[in-house]
């Protein structure tokens, strides 16, 4: 990790470094710590963008030098960008994506993803990844965003495809649990009771302590999701009624149909959060 991310500081055009792992193990910080450390970038004062002052420019400040704007320059540290979670764009794509696997990759005779497309043909024996192995099989990870999906949405028939999965590898599972680790976390998220924690954010953007809150004790199945007034996806089942309290950011957190109080505490919630995993 520590190479990666000295790589991509030296040399921005690799494009970037995908960091794993679990909670707690030190990826964000690892990242804030490499903000820390770089030399301070030059910009042009007042522009979205950072244009560099040296560089090229963007729409905006082109049409500011136009206009015989004198543009001034500052200095700054380089940012560490937090992008929202659940924002709408997220989960439409999420969910398209989960729909384009099945109309491409589902075998409704096996009854799991295969790994090859229909359009593409598929002759008499067709494979299908099952066992994990360091990067997990297609039908663990089908499994598990099925099940994750159908929380989000309320749209069962996702659900159904997921536990079709499971039992299609039911019998693998019991003779060879080594060789199945994330299709077992799959199985775990689909035996238990949904848990999960929609923070509804109010006007001030204030959502992003109440998140961070809420992913602070280990809850490995735990599902956090964001909802704003407006967000297409507010109608969904998991988000319906869950509004921001007299404007402030509000959390829910819920087990199955049950939901503790909402809450704008973030002490309250991880609170919350810590007595959901010890019911279980």
């Amino acid at each position: 990790m520590k190479l990666g991310l000295m790589l991509n500081a030296v040399d921005p055009l690799i494009g970037g470094v995908l960091i794993m792992g679990h909670r707690g193990t030190g990826k964000s910080t690892a990242v804030r710590g490499l903000a820390e450390l770089l030399p301070k970038i030059k910009f042009i004062s007042g522009c979205a963008y950072r244009c560099d002052s040296d560089g090229s420019l963007c729409a905006e400040c082109q049409r500011r030098a136009d206009s015989g704007e004198q543009l001034k320059r500052e200095t700054a540290s380089v940012a560490v960008v937090d992008l929202p979670l659940g924002a709408t764009e997220d989960l439409e794509l999420a969910l398209a994506l989960g729909q384009t696997a099945i109309a491409s990759f589902w075998d409704d005779v096996a009854g799991t993803f295969v790994d090859v497309a229909e359009e593409h043909g598929r002759g008499i024996a067709t494979p299908r990844g099952l066992a994990d192995n360091a990067v997990p099989s297609a039908n663990s990870v089908g499994a598990d965003v099925l099940l994750r999906l159908a929380l989000l949405t309320g749209d069962d028939g996702l659900a159904d495809r997921a536990r079709s999965i499971l039992r299609a590898v039911a019998p693998a599972l019991d003779r060879s649990p080594s060789a199945f680790g994330r299709m077992l976390c799959a199985a775990d998220r689909a035996l238990g009771e949904p848990i999960d924690v929609v923070v509804a954010a109010g006007a001030g953007g204030d959502g992003r302590a109440l998140r961070a809150a809420a992913a602070r004790p280990y809850q490995p199945d735990l599902v956090i999701a964001s909802v704003g007034d407006g967000d297409a996806h507010a109608a969904w089942p998991l988000f319906a009624g869950k509004t921001a309290r007299e404007g402030r950011g509000t959390a829910y957190a819920c087990r199955g149909t049950s939901c503790d109080a909402p809450t704008g505490d973030p002490e309250e919630l991880e609170r919350q959060v810590r007595s959901l995993n010890a019911s279980r």
